[in-house]
């Protein structure tokens, strides 16, 4: 997950060339906003909560 104004392509673009391969997440996906908790942490359960919803469209989906 990021946030930016970089498209989903262009960001996978710039991973690719700073990471060695095994370190390459499997998906890049952007949000307009990280979701945070009300002390200013990033919400890991929510963050689950989309992935998860976002599973099916992923399903057998592998990029790398």
């Amino acid at each position: 997950f990021y946030t930016g104004d970089r498209e989903e392509r262009e960001t996978e673009k710039e991973i690719k060339s700073s990471l060695p391969r095994y370190m390459l997440p499997h998906r890049v996906v952007k949000l307009t906003e990280m979701p945070m908790t009300p002390n200013g942490k990033i919400d890991r359960k929510t963050l689950g909560e989309i992935r998860k919803t976002r599973r099916t469209k992923w399903k057998n989906c592998w990029r790398y």
